[in-house]
């Protein structure tokens, strides 16, 4: 198989698993958040099902530029997504220790659940914002 035809498997696959996950999401945000009004999970797992249509419409973005003979990775892809993954890491530890301290000295009622979740979505978001930071700064340094 030559490259282009590598990279359409690919995308391929991405889509039917984001394709996937977005309707286990949002039918299980149904079944377990909305029936059971349980809003914290509800309000996860539709956000994890919009992520998901996001991810298929990046796909469909990545199935024109193969087409157009753009590679599907190239150099500076991969380090736009290694130093917005690092940086997103760094925000979710720093938003889980605030949560975490936030929690103690409150004596809020979030469960050990909802602030991993939180921190979890905070740093997913992270990454989305440091990679279309990262992506449309000129230079990485």
């Amino acid at each position: 198989m030559d490259r282009t035809k590598n990279d359409k498997v690919r995308v391929g696959v991405i889509i039917g698993l984001a394709i996937t996950v977005m309707v286990t999401a949002i039918v299980w945000a149904i079944y377990d958040g909305l029936l059971d009004n349980a809003l914290v999970a509800s309000t996860t797992f539709i956000v994890i099902g919009i992520a998901a249509f996001v991810l298929v419409l990046a796909g469909r973005s990545f199935m024109s530029d193969i087409k157009a003979g753009i590679p599907f990775e190239d150099e500076r892809s991969r380090r736009v997504k290694e130093k917005a993954a690092g940086n997103s890491f760094i925000f979710m530890i720093y938003l889980l220790l605030a949560l975490g301290l936030y929690c103690d000295n409150v004596n809020a009622s979030l469960k050990a659940t909802d602030i991993t979740g939180i921190s979890i979505l905070g740093g997913a978001i992270s990454f989305v914002a440091m990679w279309a930071y990262f992506s449309r700064k000129p230079s990485l340094e």
